[in-house]
């Protein structure tokens, strides 16, 4: 197989699925050689220094390869989730906002904007945000459950039993949603 500059960045994403960013981080290095600052292979070598927590190493790079490339909106979505983890909850969401304008159909980023509105307690946005993303909800179980979790906080218990019943049609070893479902039906019999 020749040492090119997409093997390089084929297997330092496979690596980064498989959990091995130390490995990954030397295959974006190679890529990089080939082709220094390339937005794609800038944004793998983030990745691999935001798995292992050094968000600001990876905040670096992903702003190098958003200047090299300003339309390349996945450096986008993942600044979001280097900049939440670091705490700038609005340049996070800022950056998530800005990866779908400029790739509308881009589901990490809907699942990074969401998770960021849930882990921030910003349930009205995240409820609004769902109910506008009906294709990602038909397929994504995980986020559908969100919506389910933030129906139950609104005491919409009716409306949160339908999303949960949905959420075990897509996967029916949600056992999470399962549990939610069970809870909710207790407390409707009260």
């Amino acid at each position: 197989m020749k040492n090119s500059f997409e093997n390089y960045i084929n297997i330092g994403n496979d690596l980064i699925e498989n959990g091995e960013p130390n490995v990954a981080r030397r295959c974006f290095e190679k890529a990089l050689a080939l082709k220094p600052e390339n937005p794609i292979a800038l944004d793998g070598l983030a990745w691999t220094y935001h798995m292992e927590g050094k968000n600001t190493k990876a905040r670096t790079l992903l702003e190098r390869s958003i200047k090299k490339d300003p339309i390349y909106a996945e450096a986008y979505t993942d600044l979001g989730c280097v900049l939440h983890e670091l705490g700038d909850i609005n340049a996070a969401e800022k950056m998530h906002k800005t990866c779908l304008n400029l790739d509308p159909a881009r589901d990490d980023a809907k699942h990074n904007l969401a998770y960021l509105y849930f882990s921030v307690k910003r349930f009205d946005d995240l409820e609004k945000f769902l109910e506008k993303s009906e294709k990602l909800l038909n397929s994504k179980s995980d986020l559908l459950q969100l919506l389910g979790e933030v129906k139950i906080m609104k005491n919409d218990l009716p409306k949160a039993r339908d999303i949960f019943l949905k959420c075990l049609e897509i996967d029916q070893h949600n056992v999470e949603a399962g549990i939610l479902l069970t809870y909710i039906e207790l407390q409707m019999k009260e």
